[in-house]
């Protein structure tokens, strides 16, 4: 079997996701969501060009600055086509900033809730919300708003619980149209 020669205007989607370091799925996955031109097709087959590298370097710049595809898509095709990259790069970073300035909010929160687990000497988990409530009664914060605020979790459903397997479903049928003399 002679290897394939590839020219710069006919790679295959084998060659596409070897050379990007990425599954073929991938490649059809970006293609599909419009992250990527459309392939030509010659014989059935996808093939691509060398610019599809650009738009798969795009992909993972977009990605690295924490993008998530569809925001890449918005990216790619979500402006006017007379859009700067300059003012799409822009109103992009400005909108993920701020989810970015969130999270980060939010983690500390969290480390400096676990650093002050890791001082806990309660006995029960009733006397640490209590010992929390008091003190931050103490710093001014109402606990019925803090507890307002906070996301509101949904049980998760319990696992059932074990039982004697059932009949096979045809079985079970065939007994009950059977009919009785």
């Amino acid at each position: 079997m002679q290897a394939r020669a590839h020219t710069s205007g006919s790679l295959s989607i084998g060659a596409v996701a070897r050379r990007a370091g990425l599954h073929i799925s991938a490649i059809r996955y970006y293609e599909s969501r419009g992250l990527i031109p459309i392939a030509r097709r010659v014989a059935g087959k996808r093939v691509y060009d060398d610019s599809v590298f650009e738009s798969i370097a795009l992909v993972r710049i977009a990605q690295d600055a924490g993008f998530t595809l569809a925001e890449v898509r918005t990216l790619v095709s979500g402006f006017d086509t007379a859009t700067p990259a300059s003012a799409r790069w822009q109103t992009m970073a400005r909108r993920k900033l701020a989810d970015v300035e969130a999270r980060i909010h939010q983690a500390e929160r969290m480390k400096a809730m676990l650093e002050g687990l890791l001082e806990c000497r309660c006995e029960t988990l009733d006397e640490c919300v209590r010992r929390r409530n008091a003190a931050l009664r103490a710093a001014g914060v109402s606990t019925l708003a803090l507890y307002a605020s906070a996301p509101v979790t949904t049980p998760r459903p319990r696992p059932a619980i074990a039982r004697a397997p059932r009949a096979p479903v045809a079985a079970a049928a065939s007994s009950t149209t059977r009919k009785r003399s």
